[in-house]
């Protein structure tokens, strides 16, 4: 009896412990990310653009922009949401320009909310059943939606045109599994947590053997590549663009390297990214026969 109260004690401790660290870990990556729907439909109304969350294959996206223009999607980190690039959506010249999609990856909305999918290739598949087959695409992936255009890619490369990488984890050296994330990945503390975190704390977990799967298939890739990264990363180093010259050659590749900035540049450097979009477009189309 001793030795169970004892186990107890631990056990509630350990919880004590590791849930306000992973509260903060929450606050840290997606406070300020996640909008009510309130505050969607606002922004929406105020841009003059109907707003429709749509299914598809179980997958929920939004759409905006010019049907009849090249088609732009979005790819989110972990963890994330559609919403997170609510403001390239609705952002003028884009849709005057571009189809655009985002969307919510497996484990985050739709029919598959709560339920983690860690495998790259069926993270793409997901993301690639909004399009038609032939449709031609340009990629923007954040965060773990970098690595999961790059299997874009590599799986669909009569598709898949041209990537623009947005602090992209690429290099399976860098990747890291705290031992936070092993208390986390714990059943019961699992269970305590938000569905988004867990979602989030599963799919990375595997990363580095996903992206050392991933390596070889590097030297397929031929289409032009945009990668924009902060100088003071601290989510994901600016190393991984380093990784990224190893594996392309030079004339496949624009790396712009953002002095000062952190992980969240898809917010914090909005303009930026706009540019990165459009020059992507113009890479493409003088690659085009």
């Amino acid at each position: 009896m001793g030795n169970r109260r004892k186990r107890w004690r631990r056990m509630l401790l350990a919880v004590a412990v590791v849930l306000p660290a992973l509260g903060l870990v929450v606050l840290h990556l997606v406070s300020d990310f996640g909008l009510s729907e309130q505050e969607i439909r606002s922004r929406f109304e105020s841009a003059g653009v109907a707003f429709e969350l749509k299914l598809k294959e179980g997958i929920s996206y939004v759409e905006t922009g010019n049907p009849a223009g090249p088609t732009v999607i979005f790819v989110h980190g972990s963890p994330g949401s559609w919403d997170n690039f609510i403001s390239y959506l609705l952002e003028k010249d884009l849709r005057q320009s571009y189809r655009l999609l985002a969307l919510n990856r497996p484990g985050y909305g739709g029919d598959s909310r709560g339920r983690p999918e860690p495998s790259l290739r069926k993270q793409a598949e997901a993301v690639m059943t909004l399009v038609p087959e032939g449709t031609p695409v340009l990629v923007v992936g954040h965060s773990m939606g970098g690595p999961i255009a790059v299997r874009m890619a590599v799986d669909y490369p009569e598709q898949v045109q041209g990537l623009l990488l947005l602090s992209a984890a690429l290099d399976p050296e860098r990747e890291r599994v705290l031992p936070i994330q092993r208390i986390g990945n714990h059943p019961l503390i699992a269970w305590m947590l938000p569905s988004s975190l867990d979602v989030c704390n599963r799919e990375l977990l595997p990363l580095r053997e996903e992206l050392e799967a991933l390596e070889p298939e590097w030297k397929r890739l031929t289409i032009p590549v945009v990668a924009l990264h902060g100088e003071k990363d601290g989510l994901v180093p600016v190393e991984n663009m380093d990784y990224l010259r190893r594996h392309l050659p030079a004339k496949q590749l624009d790396i712009r390297i953002l002095e000062g900035e952190n992980h969240f540049i898809p917010w914090t450097r909005e303009a930026d990214v706009i540019q990165a979009v459009k020059d992507l477009l113009i890479k493409v189309s003088a690659e085009s026969p």
